[in-house]
């Protein structure tokens, strides 16, 4: 069992993230407007969190 995963590991394909910085600026009043990313890496968390209360509920 142990070389099966060795083998498989061998032929991993990496793969990359590819993030586009999207911005925009408006002509008009030069304001610069861009995601705020940490804003939503808190809604992942509270999402993820939430997710775990629910099916822990279900369980019981």
């Amino acid at each position: 069992m142990i070389l099966s995963l060795f083998k498989i590991s061998l032929f991993a394909v990496k793969k990359t993230l590819n993030i586009r910085c999207r911005h925009r600026i408006l002509k008009q009043s030069n304001q610069y407007i861009s995601r705020n990313w940490r804003m939503v890496a808190e809604g992942i968390r509270m999402a993820q969190y939430l997710f775990c209360v629910f099916f822990i509920k279900e369980l019981y």
